[in-house]
């Protein structure tokens, strides 16, 4: 089957489960947050970095699985949404895009607290 793009996996707003359940991104993203594999970069909250701790990782996919197991996320293939665990990890950035600007830049007021302030 291979990995779905999270544009191609069906939300419960597309009739799937009750509206208490979370899509497959957001759940996916949880997972990898709450086992440590992705952060916050410390200036940018919105914007999560990739920790590198293969711990964490595993960790994170006990999680996602017990997740789809207990009925929190809608249901679907258990390897479709373990796939895309993957995937989001992989498509995560070890270094912050604003932050790395602001130091190429050389700018010393330190990492801008957004994108605007780059401009």
């Amino acid at each position: 089957m291979g990995i779905k793009p999270v544009a191609d996996v069906p939300t419960h707003s597309q009739g799937y489960g009750a509206s208490s359940m979370k899509d497959w991104g957001t759940s996916a993203h949880d997972a990898l947050v709450k086992a440590g594999a992705i952060k916050p970069c410390r200036h940018h909250f919105d914007i999560y970095l990739r920790t590198h701790g293969k711990d964490a990782e595993s960790h994170a996919y006990a999680i996602a699985t017990n997740t789809l197991k207990f009925g929190e996320v809608q249901e679907g293939p258990r390897r479709d949404f373990i796939d895309l665990v993957s995937d989001t990890l992989d498509r995560t950035p070890d270094t912050c895009f604003i932050c790395e600007a602001a130091y190429e830049r050389g700018d010393p007021r330190g990492p801008p607290l957004s994108l605007d302030q780059l401009m």
